[in-house]
């Protein structure tokens, strides 16, 4: 900010001009310092300058001293904002606190031109005690006005960074949820444990974080919800990435892309004539009964492109059991399900199952709270090892995931 005088400006006090505040060649060096500070223009001359008179302070220094003091003032202010978090208020109060002065000046002038020197002295210090009562007055104000609208004012970045992580590494252990009816991905085995693809590539990743894992036993469609409400730390339970879901969560890097397939058995498909569906809109023109899992992007699609097919189960093998008793015609899942069913299917000497639509599918990660950044940063630094040096290539061969 420049304060600027015209070189007519009148003095209010005429008399020889003497040192004082150290003079240095007829100038103070006060005055040097605040034009340093504040860029006060070089017009403020040598016969512009108004000298203290007997026993006061002239006009023009008490403007230099309120400048500074203003200046100390406001830079308080604009911290303070700062720290409360209030910043675009205080930017706003430390511009109006520095043009004060400015918009002072003539009312001073006004003042000082119709009073005596005694007159004058007096007002100076009458001035000197309201500018003060008036700055302090400010400051307060602003101050609280800043702590009060901060919350409105800027987001708020109190608490810890990723509260997730922080739990995680208090307890040595990451709970997570899994619905285990997505053979290979995940399943219970004859003991009732649950293992699968997933499972073991999880527990290496917490291995390498010097973790434990804590599994715990949901329903599919609660797994996201209990991730928002950080009862779980993590989910993990084929997980597809579409846009929709990163509205609420985020995932870490995907460990594989899957087929999207319906499914039949052949005897049906035969009966029928089919071949190869090159829509899910075909389910609707051949009046078929296609059974999906709540909560999936199957039954998304479903409700989309062909909404009077759709019979949503609890899980994938409910559904397959009912298409096996012929309460519906088809299934729509994705691999390795699918490929593990037809598998499981042949190797038991049961009816063989065909693919009679297919498409290319979603990637499948890990799901994990939208402030969870640490913890999904951490996961993924150990998955993109487990990628390059090909032990998540025969993790998935071990379980037949291809």
């Amino acid at each position: 900010m420049i304060i600027t005088l015209p070189v007519d400006y009148p003095t209010f006090y005429h008399g020889p001009i003497k040192p004082h505040f150290g003079h240095l060649y007829g100038r103070p060096k006060f005055l040097h310092f605040l034009q340093r500070l504040i860029n006060i223009s070089p017009q403020f001359g040598q016969r512009n300058f108004v000298a203290s008179p007997p026993g006061g302070m002239g006009l023009l220094q008490l403007v230099h001293v309120t400048n500074v003091i203003v200046a100390a003032f406001s830079v308080i202010l604009f911290l303070s904002g700062m720290f409360v978090g209030c910043k675009l208020l205080s930017l706003l109060i430390f511009y109006m606190v520095f043009e004060f002065p400015r918009l002072t000046i003539k009312l001073k002038y006004v003042a000082y031109k119709s009073k005596t020197v005694s007159q004058r002295l007096e007002g100076d210090g009458k001035l000197k005690y309201a500018a003060a009562i008036v700055m302090g007055i400010v400051v307060v104000v602003a101050f609280i006005a800043g702590l009060y609208l901060s919350p409105h004012v800027l987001p708020q970045t109190w608490g810890p960074e990723d509260p997730v992580w922080e739990r995680v590494t208090k307890t040595g252990k990451i709970r997570i949820g899994t619905e285990p009816g997505w053979p290979p991905y995940e399943f219970l085995d004859e003991n009732g444990r649950i293992v699968g693809f997933e499972i073991e590539l999880m527990e290496m990743i917490a291995d390498e974080l010097n973790l434990t894992v804590e599994w715990i036993n949901m329903r599919f469609d609660a797994i996201i919800p209990a991730v928002q409400a950080m009862d779980i730390d993590l989910g993990v339970s084929g997980f597809s990435v579409t846009s929709e879901r990163l509205e609420v969560v985020q995932f870490t890097i995907p460990h594989s892309i899957t087929e999207g397939q319906v499914i039949m058995l052949k005897s049906k498909a035969e009966q029928l004539g089919i071949t190869e569906l090159t829509s899910l809109s075909s389910l609707i023109t051949l009046n078929l009964k296609c059974g999906t899992q709540s909560g999936t992007t199957q039954e998304q699609e479903l409700q989309e492109v062909a909404p009077g097919a759709l019979r949503s189960y609890d899980n994938f093998l409910d559904a397959l059991e009912a298409m096996k008793i012929g309460s519906i015609d088809c299934v729509y899942a994705e691999t390795p399900i699918t490929s593990n069913w037809m598998l499981e299917a042949e190797q038991k000497g049961e009816e063989p199952l065909v693919v009679i639509y297919r498409r290319p599918y979603y990637p499948v990660a890990f799901v994990a709270h939208k402030k969870a950044d640490i913890l999904v940063a951490k996961i993924n630094g150990v998955l993109s090892e487990l990628i390059a040096s090909a032990r998540l290539d025969q993790l998935k061969q071990k379980w037949k995931c291809d």
